[in-house]
């Protein structure tokens, strides 16, 4: 027996899905996130399930671990080495300002000065030696860096992307004085132009990098101990998976690689269903993700930005906020109730946990409402305190605004669903994009609780709730490919741009790329590598990047360019112009193919959900004017083709699904929730 497994750490909880690869059968677990030591919960998870991880062939990791070691400046200490004159790049960086914050301080940069430091050396863009590479200076200041205390060292040279040849030497030297200091250089992380943006993200990527070697090297070695000899791959957030060596040498790619696992699982679930248009939306015990899915893919964006940090990596396109299970009700200093961004986390948790949390969460005001079941959350392996609650949210949220119990809990919810609704408005209609041409997959364990709602504010006219919504990123992870992508800065105008120029960019990326596959051991015949090429109206500071097919690549239609270039800025924008049109960098997204999860249909049943049916409850329910008997069902007696009619509620070990009054959930062939909703004008 070959088994895969997936494991995506949240803030809250850590989930693991389970795959036979011989039977398709499909088993999950879920167990508490331990932040002081994130693989107990790892390990937790595993216990718990029916994994043998001696037949087990592969290992998909997604984690948090990098991009809260950025938001949380809890990274190693770090030193910058960079071109003479160029030592405050991080400091100046750009000249954005928020539009509405009058007072707005600018964050300190993720380095202080005094650990940025300068040598001789200079190369123009074009890649030519303006100034000779100063060997002892790099010496010098690494030794003055390591006396600092420095853990690790980003190098970062002028146009190293069109000239990296100082910045290997470099590399090189400082290794070999100081073996014990983790050494990140910019051209290997990004090969493209913008020097705040390209510093920026080596040392982000430089200060994650002990941390996450520390990790996986724990974490490898545990899973060895206990007999894991299979392949131990790392999510990615642009929705690929590399090997654990790879994501020691390149953290940065690791950044949200959680949520990414989630859009790509949607993805994956749209071409099975048939589906084009997709809003995937994860609701979970610390924030709400959401992502497009449109013609059946998500929407990969080659920068994000985390905070106010510009990064040159290519990312799913997310939305996220701080609205979660655990997130946090409060009163400020005007009297008005709001929810989040704080979260009580996975210790101590809201309040019902009753594990020391004194602060009212939406978990605390779900349960309240009767949405959740205090005896049966996760399975019965957590009983809910509801009088503690209940005691929390009044004395904390109901008495100080003169609500009674029961207003303040329907308060909460409502206020978070707002959030979360503005969140999608943003996402959909801030594009130009109809919210009522999609359809709505909610997952994580809070997604499902939300989803009806949520679909009926914005005119969805349909939700989706996958099978194990809770562990959906998870088992995502399980459904992803070996990526890898490369890019080369490369500025001039389309006009003058020859053919050969084209043939010979692309050469070197691919060879690049299928030297990555190699690696990754990826046979020949699974590899695919994919094309693209940014451009640009002349004058104008970013880019649209269109994909080119391998015939574009061998004869360049450069007239057909231009126009595809055109119609795509006509989407996305609304106009076009006659402006030159500039090329500025090359892309290739290599993929390797991995064995993929397949459907299993699920056991037919009658048109009724009656045998499913397991009693009743009184839910709150704000648009019915108060509380009214809701029928509940067991997920797992369901079967495909039962249907219920709302008010009702589908409980299952991790999540809970809410079909509202008027609202007619059926199920399908594959075992998906469908809920038709009935939607507001």
């Amino acid at each position: 027996m070959s088994q895969l497994f997936g494991v995506d750490v949240g803030g809250t909880f850590t989930d693991l899905v389970v795959l036979d690869a011989e039977t398709g059968d499909v088993s999950f677990a879920k167990a508490p996130t331990t932040p002081h030591d994130p693989t107990e919960g790892v390990l937790a998870a595993i216990a718990k399930s029916d994994l043998d991880l001696r037949s087990a062939s592969a290992f998909f990791h997604g984690t948090t671990l990098g991009i809260n070691t950025v938001l949380e400046h809890k990274g190693a200490k770090t030193g910058v080495i960079t071109t003479r004159g160029f030592r405050d790049v991080l400091e100046i960086a750009r000249m954005g300002w928020p539009m509405y914050q009058l007072h707005w301080d600018q964050p300190p940069p993720l380095v202080p000065r005094v650990l940025r430091r300068e040598v001789s050396e200079r190369v123009r863009a074009d890649g030519t030696v303006l100034t000779p590479f100063a060997e002892d200076e790099v010496l010098a200041e690494a030794r003055r860096l390591v006396e600092e205390g420095v853990a690790s060292i980003a190098v970062c040279f002028l146009h190293s992307y069109a000239f990296p040849q100082h910045e290997r030497r470099a590399g090189q030297l400082i290794r070999k004085a100081f073996p014990g200091v983790a050494v990140t250089l910019s051209h290997q992380v990004t090969q493209e132009y913008r020097e705040y943006e390209r510093t920026a993200t080596t040392v982000a990527d430089a200060m994650i990098k002990p941390r996450m070697a520390g990790y996986l090297d724990h974490l490898g070695q545990r899973l060895r101990r206990k007999k894991f000899d299979g392949a131990f791959l790392i999510t990615r957030c642009d929705g690929g998976v590399m090997g654990a060596r790879e994501a020691r040498e390149r953290p940065i790619r690791t950044l949200i690689s959680g949520p990414a696992s989630g859009a790509m699982g949607g993805a994956t679930l749209a071409r099975w269903l048939e589906i084009d248009n997709l809003i995937c939306a994860d609701m979970g015990g610390t924030s709400f993700d959401a992502a497009l899915i449109i013609g059946g893919e998500p929407s990969i964006s080659p920068v994000t930005r985390i905070e106010s940090l510009p990064l040159l990596v290519p990312v799913i396109e997310l939305a996220t906020i701080g609205a979660g299970g655990g997130s946090i009700a409060w009163i400020d200093a005007g009297g008005a109730l709001n929810v989040g961004p704080q979260s009580a986390g996975a210790d101590p948790g809201p309040i019902c946990y009753g594990k020391g949390g004194v602060a009212p969460t939406f978990t605390d005001a779900a349960l309240v409402s009767g949405v959740l079941d205090g005896s049966r959350f996760l399975g019965g392996e957590i009983a809910l305190d509801l009088s503690a609650a209940r005691d929390g949210i009044r004395t904390r949220i109901a008495e100080p605004l003169g609500l009674s119990v029961d207003e303040a809990a329907a308060g909460i919810v409502t206020l978070t669903e707002a959030k979360m609704a503005a969140t999608l408005e943003e996402l959909t209609i801030g594009k130009g994009l109809d919210p009522r041409e999609f359809s709505l997959l909610a997952y994580g364990g809070g997604g499902p609780v939300v989803a009806t709602a949520l679909a009926s504010r914005l005119g969805i006219p349909r939700v989706i709730v996958p099978s194990s919504p809770g562990t959906f990123s998870a088992w995502g992870a399980l459904t992803l490919d070996v990526v890898h992508d490369f890019a080369r800065t490369s500025l001039g105008s389309l006009a003058t741009l020859r053919p050969r120029e084209v043939t010979s960019s692309f050469a070197a990326l691919e060879k690049r790329a299928q030297a990555a596959l190699e690696r990754e051991k990826v046979p020949s015949r699974k590899r695919v590598l994919l094309r693209s090429i940014d451009m640009r109206y002349e004058g104008q500071e970013h880019t649209l990047t269109l994909p080119v097919d391998r015939r574009f690549v061998t004869t360049p239609r450069l007239d057909r360019l231009r126009e595809e270039f055109d119609a795509r800025h006509e989407v996305v924008y609304g106009y076009s112009m006659a402006d030159p049109v500039e090329v500025t960098a090359y892309r290739i997204r290599a993929v390797g193919s991995l064995e993929k999860p397949r459907p299993k249909p699920l056991p037919r049943g009658r048109a009724d959900a009656v045998s499913a049916r397991i009693g009743s409850r009184r839910v709150l329910h704000r648009e019915s004017g108060g509380r009214r008997e809701w029928a509940v069902f067991e997920r797992s007696r369901l079967r495909a083709g039962n249907r219920i009619t709302g008010p009702a509620i589908v409980e299952e070990p991790a999540s809970t699904t809410l079909v509202g009054p008027g609202q007619e959930l059926s199920v399908d062939t594959l075992g998906n929730l469908v809920i038709s909703v009935g939607t507001r004008a």
